[in-house]
């Protein structure tokens, strides 16, 4: 069975703009998080290119792709985990 979370090993490049000031990030709960926002986790800013649900499982997974450039990784909280983020986008 395919792992429905799977990325291939790819690199992505870095973004044009530079990542904020780790000052500008706020903590929020998970469930906040959008698709475009930035993410802070392991001192590595990351951009949020995707957000899953399971129908199974209260977990969110969210599709990574560092700022600065290097390979995409996912990464699952529960809803009312804080993560230091600035919204970017408004979540649909």
């Amino acid at each position: 069975m395919p792992n429905q979370f799977h990325i291939p090993p790819v690199f992505v490049d870095a973004e044009m703009s530079a990542p904020p000031p780790a000052g500008a990030f706020r903590k929020r709960p998970a469930q906040q998080v959008c698709v475009g926002d930035l993410v802070v986790l392991s001192g590595q800013v990351w951009r949020v290119k995707d957000r899953r649900t399971s129908r199974t499982s209260p977990r969110i997974t969210f599709t990574l792709w560092p700022v600065m450039g290097g390979r995409p990784e996912t990464e699952s909280f529960f809803p009312r985990e804080w993560l230091p983020v600035i919204p970017v986008a408004r979540c649909a």
